[in-house]
């Protein structure tokens, strides 16, 4: 039940999954009705408030652009 905040975006949308896969960890947002796969690690997850149930991210550059690409396709 987490919102992801990005520092540069603003807020993004809901955690909907966690995704443990040998040797990375990935959460799963809805994000514009896709599901969004973020990568966990110290350079792209900044900070978790566990009161306000909110993650601070700093999202790679094209991150969110590689699903609405992909949306355009179908």
């Amino acid at each position: 039940g987490y919102q992801v905040n990005d520092k540069n975006l603003g807020m993004l949308g809901k955690i909907t999954e966690v995704y443990i896969m040998p040797g990375q960890e990935m959460l799963a947002m809805a994000w514009k009705e896709k599901e969004v796969l973020i990568p966990v690690n110290e350079h792209i997850l900044l900070k978790a408030d566990h009161k306000k149930k909110i993650l601070q991210v700093d999202l790679p550059e094209g991150l969110l652009d590689l699903y609405m690409d992909d949306q355009e396709e179908e």
